[in-house]
């Protein structure tokens, strides 16, 4: 009897794996759509400057105007990164009252519609926060409604949705599941540790199966010099202290001196007026401030010779991002924030003299500040293995993204996250 009682357990967690597996593979097969209509976006806005820069001027501020204006009437819980408002429901007690709130697929749907829509207008944002909302959205509502009778919790049900699709979106399945462990799972749904596994390694592998296997940021020719322990801390350091000055700016700094709305429509003139700005922004540095930066981070990291002597890069994407996300259009922070960080492990070589170890150091700058401004070194040091193919350097990525995510904290604690959390749920963040 003991015997049959256990196969049918196993039986029923079988039915209950292979049901909502389902629902991981269409959080794959999002991704894969949201991040074509993310990368038609950037090709469209490149195009748009290169033939007619000046269009910028009306593109921009009308259409973050429009975006602010549509989020904040229609789409509320669309607004911002997607891994706060994830993270949010996690705490909440009516998880599944969330389908018509935060998890809802109609605002995860326009999420990814406006995301798409900012890039097209020249914005510095990211897909792969929103992607984390959208991979929530789509498990919860398969899990809850389609499914129904799984013996699985809510939450990890949320948990297992959001880093799929952060997986899927990066093609990095196992920094997907440290992201769910580090900064999702919490209490009991960290206890289903094994069924978070499988879940986001069957998004991540369908997500491999579909956009083939590769490395995010491929490095072409790899070179095998190492810069000194002390020199890797300094960069990281530096790059971790504005990466939370930067998170500060984001939200205390620039929200001071914004005019104060409660209105959609002034919200939305809000954000045209800080497109205009970026309009300008991005004709006075030649369009390099513009999108998510992938194209030239990837050309700083194989060392081109197109950008040998280029400087600045990190320093236009910290202003166009940190202004992007003050206007309160939909978008993420990782790859932008990587993008940063390449630009300014690239200055830092220049600047003192270490351009043989240029490659290496902007990787430390990537790991670093990316930690910096999520606080989740252990992720990071994953996503930025997974991304690169530099398993070797695992040690010195940790130890950078440690310094990054710690030094941060010096300027701003609790993490950029905890903030927006708080926010959301209308709660006064833990102080430490």
């Amino acid at each position: 009897m003991l015997k049959f009682n256990f196969n049918a357990r196993q039986a029923r967690r079988l039915r209950d794996f292979i049901s909502l597996s389902v629902g991981a593979v269409l959080v794959a097969v999002a991704i894969f759509l949201f991040s074509a209509g993310a990368n038609w976006g950037t090709d469209v806005s490149a195009t748009i400057f290169k033939n007619y820069p000046l269009a910028l001027l009306v593109i921009m501020p009308v259409g973050f105007g429009l975006l602010r204006y549509l989020t904040a009437k229609y789409a509320p819980f669309a607004a911002g990164s997607g891994v706060p408002q994830t993270m949010a429901v996690l705490r909440m007690r009516d998880v599944r009252g969330q389908l018509k709130g935060i998890l809802s697929p109609v605002q995860a749907l326009i999420k990814g519609i406006f995301v798409c829509l900012a890039l097209v207008c020249g914005a510095t944002v990211g897909r792969e926060g929103p992607s984390i909302q959208i991979g929530a959205a789509i498990m919860s509502y398969w899990g809850f409604r389609m499914v129904r009778r799984v013996r699985v919790s809510s939450k990890t049900i949320v948990i297992a949705g959001g880093a799929s699709g952060l997986a899927a979106a990066f093609n990095a399945p196992l920094a997907g599941i440290l992201f769910a462990l580090e900064e999702l799972a919490r209490g009991k749904e960290a206890r289903s540790s094994w069924f978070l596994v499988l879940m986001i390694l069957t998004a991540g592998f369908s997500s491999l199966s579909i956009f083939g296997s590769y490395n995010f940021f491929p490095i072409e020719n790899r070179s095998d010099v190492i810069p000194s322990i002390g020199l890797m801390l300094a960069l990281a350091i530096g790059c971790g202290l504005l990466a939370g000055f930067m998170a500060w700016l984001m939200v205390n700094g620039i929200p001071a001196i914004l005019p104060k709305t409660k209105t959609a429509a002034g919200a939305g003139a809000v954000a045209a007026g800080i497109g205009f700005v970026l309009a300008l922004f991005a004709l006075a540095t030649d369009g390099y401030s513009m999108g998510e930066g992938y194209h030239t981070a990837s050309e700083l990291l194989n060392e081109s010779e197109e950008y040998s002597d280029f400087l600045g890069f990190g320093f236009f994407k910290y202003i166009a991002m940190t202004l992007s996300f003050s206007s309160g259009i939909p978008g993420g922070i990782f790859l932008p924030s990587l993008s940063i960080g390449a630009g300014m492990g690239h200055d830092f070589a220049l600047l003192f003299n270490h351009s043989e170890a240029r490659q290496f150091l902007v990787i430390v700058g990537m790991a670093a500040f990316l930690a910096g401004v999520i606080q989740a070194p252990v992720t990071t040091s994953v996503l930025l293995v997974e991304m690169t193919g530099n398993q070797s350097a695992f040690l010195y990525i940790l130890l950078v993204s440690f310094a990054g995510a710690y030094s941060s904290r010096i300027i701003f604690y609790p993490s950029l996250y905890e903030v927006l959390i708080a926010k959301i749920m209308n709660a006064e963040p833990k102080k430490p």
